[in-house]
């Protein structure tokens, strides 16, 4: 089964096992999420020396209309709730693990 992901910046988290997920919504409005490591991929591994790397959070596909799709987020973001919406340009569909 296919799997969204979205397009974001990574940065280390405070605790192993997690990182720091830095996307926007399709306004271009920002937000950020602690995640865990099981629900992010990155084109490299952040470092505290690089602030943050290109990446890909898994998120959960709610509804689609025309290019608009709303998805929830593996956590609630410090700016808002779990659900944003984005555009689907800013998501990747890929096989793969299932979001827990």
């Amino acid at each position: 089964m296919e799997s969204p992901w979205l397009r974001c910046k990574v940065s280390p988290g405070q605790f192993s096992g997690e990182f720091v997920v830095q996307a926007e919504d399709f306004r271009g409005n920002g937000f950020s999420l602690f995640a865990p490591d099981s629900v992010v991929e990155c084109d490299s591994e952040p470092s505290l020396a690089e602030e943050c790397v290109d990446g890909w959070v898994q998120v959960e596909c709610l509804e689609k209309q025309d290019d608009l799709v709303l998805v929830r987020l593996p956590r609630a973001p410090l700016e808002n709730g779990p659900v944003i919406t984005a555009r689907d340009n800013q998501l990747e569909f890929r096989c793969g693990r299932e979001l827990a």
